[in-house]
C-alpha cells in the first residue's frame, strides 16, 4: 500500500511538472514583440522564439503592425518668420532592432495602439516644426522635396528611436510657403529647363 501511494504521488508530481513546464513556456506570436520582465535587470525582448516564464515574472506584448498617418502642419514659421504649410504621409512601427526595441519595452509597453500612434505623430510634427524654425525660408524652398526628405527624415528617425519606434516609410506630398518662394523657384527651374530644351533642339538642327 505505501508503495502504491508513493507511486501515485510520484506520477502526480511528474504530471504537474510537465503541465507547469508547458504552461510557463510561452511563444511569441507572429507580428508581435514579447517582453519578459525578469526579477532583476533589463527587460528581455523576443521577436519570434519562446521563453520560460517564472511565476514572479511579467510578460507583455507590443504589436509590430505599422502605423500609417497623413500629417499636416499649417502656418509654421521659419527662422525669418515666413510661414509654411506641410503635408506628408508617414508610416512608423515598433523597431525590431536589438538596441532600439529595448526602448519600446521601457516606454511603450502597456500603451494602446492609438496612444502609440499619437506619440509617434507628435514626435514627427515636432521634428518638422524644429526643422522649419531652424531654417531660412529661401533655403528650404530652393530644395526639392527629395532633398528636404533627405535632411529631415534622419532627424525624425533618431527621435522615434528614442522611444523604440522606427520610420518605415515617409513621403512629403506638399510644401508651400506664404511668400511664394517655392513656386517662384519651381517656375524659374521650369523656365530654365525649357530654354535648355530649345537650345538643344537648335543645336540638333544645325
Amino acid at each position: 500500500m505505501p508503495l502504491l501511494i508513493f507511486s501515485l504521488t510520484l506520477i502526480g508530481l511528474i504530471l504537474f511538472g510537465v503541465y507547469y513546464f508547458f504552461s510557463a513556456y510561452k511563444s511569441c506570436p507572429a507580428n508581435q514583440v514579447m517582453i519578459v520582465q525578469r526579477k532583476a535587470g533589463e527587460p528581455e525582448c523576443y521577436v519570434g522564439g519562446s521563453a520560460f516564464i517564472w511565476p514572479n515574472e511579467e510578460v507583455g506584448f507590443l504589436d509590430l503592425q505599422p502605423y500609417s498617418k497623413e500629417l499636416y502642419l499649417v502656418q509654421t514659421p521659419t527662422r525669418d518668420g515666413i510661414k509654411m504649410d506641410v503635408e506628408g504621409l508617414f508610416v512608423t512601427a515598433v523597431s525590431t532592432h536589438e538596441e532600439i526595441v529595448i526602448q519600446a519595452a521601457r516606454r511603450l509597453l502597456g500603451m494602446s495602439r492609438e496612444a502609440i500612434q499619437k506619440l509617434a505623430n507628435d514626435i514627427i510634427l515636432i521634428s518638422i516644426k524644429k526643422y522649419i524654425a531652424d531654417s531660412a525660408a529661401e533655403t528650404i524652398c530652393k530644395q526639392s522635396l527629395s532633398e528636404i526628405e533627405g535632411a529631415l527624415f534622419p532627424v525624425i528617425e533618431k527621435e522615434l528611436n528614442k522611444i523604440g519606434l522606427t520610420l518605415i516609410n515617409a513621403h512629403l506630398t506638399q510644401w508651400r510657403d506664404e511668400a511664394g518662394f517655392r513656386s517662384a523657384f519651381i517656375q524659374s527651374n521650369e523656365q530654365a529647363l525649357k530654354l535648355k530644351a530649345i537650345e538643344l533642339e537648335k543645336r540638333n538642327k544645325e
